[in-house]
C-alpha cells in the first residue's frame, strides 16, 4: 500500500523530506529549502545585493515559484504557491474551489482559501452580508464569533464588502478574512481561513494569494 508522502512524492517532483520525531517536511527549490510547517525558508538566499539583503534574490518574496490557475468556465484567475494545493467541488449549483497549504503531520490547522460562486437571483450584496453575519451567528461550528473589521471596498473594480472574524473551533482560536461581491449573474465569496496564529504568519502569502484574484 502506498502511503501519504510516496503518493505526494509521485506529483510534487521537489517534495524532499527528513525523518526526523517530528518528520519535517520540506520543500527543495535549488538555492534553499522551505519548511511548510511553518511557512518560512531555512535559510537566506545565497545571492545578496550591495546592501546584504537577504531576500534581494526573490524581490522579498520568500517563496519562489508561483502558479495561476486559469477557470474559462467562471472567468477568474488566481495565483497560489506551486506547493499549495488546488481543488474543486463537484459540479454543483453552488461551485466551490479550494486551495490549501500541504498537509503535515502535526494535527494544525491548515491555512485554505475558498472560493465559492453561486447564481445571484437579484439579492443585492447588502442582503448577502446580512444573511452571511446571521449565518455565522447561528453556526454550530464556531463559538464566541467576533467581526473585527466590516468595510466596504473596490476589488476587481467592483464594490465588495470585506470581513476579519474570529471564532473559537473546539479548543482552537480561527481566523478568517472573506470578500463578498456581485459579479454579472454570480455571487462570490472568497475566503482564508487559519488558525489565529498561523494567520498571522502567513499573512503575506494570504494577501498576495487574494490579491491575484481576477475576474
Amino acid at each position: 500500500m502506498i502511503n501519504r508522502l510516496s503518493f505526494l512524492l509521485l506529483f510534487v517532483p521537489v517534495l524532499a523530506f527528513s525523518q526526523s520525531k517530528d518528520s519535517t517536511i520540506a520543500y527543495d527549490y535549488g538555492y534553499r529549502m522551505y519548511d511548510a510547517r511553518v511557512g518560512k525558508a531555512m535559510s537566506t538566499d545565497p545571492v545578496k545585493n550591495k546592501d546584504n539583503n537577504p531576500y534581494n534574490f526573490v524581490k522579498q518574496d520568500t517563496i519562489k515559484e508561483w502558479i495561476t490557475h486559469l477557470d474559462k468556465e467562471n472567468r477568474f484567475s488566481i495565483k497560489h504557491p506551486n506547493h499549495w494545493i488546488f481543488s474543486t467541488s463537484k459540479k454543483t449549483p453552488n461551485q466551490i474551489f479550494f486551495i490549501h497549504e500541504p498537509p503535515s503531520d502535526s494535527l494544525e490547522v491548515l491555512t485554505n482559501i475558498q472560493i465559492k460562486i453561486t447564481p445571484h437571483f437579484d439579492i443585492s450584496l447588502e442582503l448577502r452580508s446580512e444573511l452571511k453575519e446571521n449565518e455565522w451567528k447561528h453556526s454550530k461550528n464556531y463559538k464566541n464569533i467576533i467581526i473585527l473589521s466590516k468595510k466596504e471596498i473596490q476589488f476587481n473594480k467592483t464594490t465588495a464588502h470585506e470581513y476579519i472574524c474570529q471564532a473559537n473551533v473546539s479548543s482552537i482560536q480561527v481566523k478568517w478574512k472573506m470578500i463578498l461581491l456581485i459579479h454579472y449573474k454570480n455571487f462570490i465569496e472568497i475566503s482564508v481561513t487559519s488558525s489565529a496564529e498561523k494567520y498571522k504568519k502567513n499573512i503575506r502569502i494570504i494577501e498576495k494569494i487574494i490579491n491575484s484574484f481576477s475576474l
